[in-house]
């Protein structure tokens, strides 16, 4: 069994609820979040604010089956006057207005403002603000409210997000708002995804790229190096590029969880929250190994594909990293759950950046 089954899965929580069936095409594959209630997400949890009947359309539902394949790019732009109008600015919920036209037969994208970022591409993990509206319909889901981002990987093969979020957010810079239109091909199909999305409805989103992240991404590279004390695992690697750790067999096992500074970096401190990482995490007794870091040559099976979201609370076993400046390498510490069935485990981890901020409810842990 993976380490990140035993050990990442299971103390993870989405940061969404409403997009988890926002899975690879008309499939049910989710991961974060569903718009709707789809029995395979990833948490087991339905969306809180479902409405008890489905959005109605203006136009008829569009034969959505598997013989129709997701778009693979965005389309020649349609007339402007055929596409919604959204108002609002950066980082506001928006207000979306819709044509009296038929929904456009295609994956359309609309930049209402550009930022001066980085620019997206196919393996980029992306933070976003999002609302979404079936077109003729009803606002089926947004993030404003919840003061929550939501973070996937766009362009990838087996992508996380439906269709039109995979192609259509691909190549669009950083603090930039976004307007998406498509299909139900690529969507959710002819199934639709209940009660809120009906099978064949195409779907608007206005989304606020909040942030784009490379694959490598990585803490602080001028973070100041640290002394690590005795009895820790030993961690080697360069900052900002893919660490190793060392479990002496003479250590034992960890009583309590704790964390130590392997470099400190040089932002604000951790939030109770969710921050984005990168980690590797090794089981006490080096049977297991786990990392978000991609293996450029595709031959470590226990590779991740880049940067990963953790949440920060009182309850999560990552505690204490609140109150750890943003931008540091740290070395942690998780004792084994013998109730779950998850080892002990030696963490590396790269506090990348602050995503989101809940009231704090733990209390704020000095690394050293």
């Amino acid at each position: 069994m993976r380490l990140r089954a035993l050990a990442v899965s299971a103390v993870l929580v989405p940061a969404l609820v409403t997009l988890s069936a926002c899975a690879a095409g008309t499939s049910n594959q989710s991961n974060p979040s569903d718009t709707g209630t789809s029995s395979s997400s990833s948490a087991g949890q339905t969306d809180t604010a479902a409405s008890t009947t489905a959005p109605t359309t203006t136009s008829s539902p569009v034969a959505a089956g598997p013989e129709i394949p997701a778009d693979t790019a965005v389309a020649a732009p349609v007339a402007r006057d055929e596409m919604p109008q959204a108002s609002g600015t950066f980082g506001e919920k928006p207000t979306i207005t819709v044509p009296k036209t038929p929904a456009p037969q295609s994956l359309q994208r609309l930049i209402l403002s550009e930022g001066d970022g980085p620019q997206s591409k196919a393996g980029d993990t992306v933070v976003v603000n999002y609302y979404g509206q079936v077109w003729g319909g009803q606002e089926f889901d947004n993030s404003y409210d919840r003061k929550a981002v939501f973070t996937t990987q766009v362009g990838v093969a087996q992508p996380k997000v439906v269709a039109g979020w995979n192609v259509g957010l691909q190549g669009v810079k950083q603090g930039s708002r976004v307007l998406l239109s498509f299909p139900a091909w690529d969507g959710y199909g002819a199934a639709g995804s209940p009660p809120k999305i009906p099978g064949g409805a195409s779907l608007i989103f206005v989304i606020d790229v909040v942030g784009v992240y490379a694959p490598n991404t990585s803490g602080d590279p001028t973070a100041t190096p640290q002394d690590i004390p005795a009895g820790w695992p030993t961690v080697g690697g360069k900052l900002g590029e893919l660490p190793t750790i060392t479990v002496p067999k003479s250590l034992p096992d960890p009583a309590q969880p704790g964390v130590t500074l392997v470099a400190k970096g040089h932002g604000a401190p951790a939030q109770a929250g969710d921050v984005l990482v990168q980690y590797v995490a090794v089981s006490w007794d080096g049977s297991q190994t786990e990392q978000s870091w991609p293996d450029p040559t595709g031959k470590n099976p226990r590779a991740g594909t880049g940067p990963q979201a953790f949440p920060l609370n009182s309850t999560s076993p990552f505690a204490a990293l609140i109150g750890v400046p943003i931008g540091s390498r740290v070395l942690m510490r998780t004792p084994a759950n013998s109730s779950s069935g998850v080892p002990a485990v030696a963490w590396v981890i790269d506090l990348i950046a602050q995503q989101d901020v809940a009231p704090a409810t733990a209390t704020t842990t000095s690394a050293g």
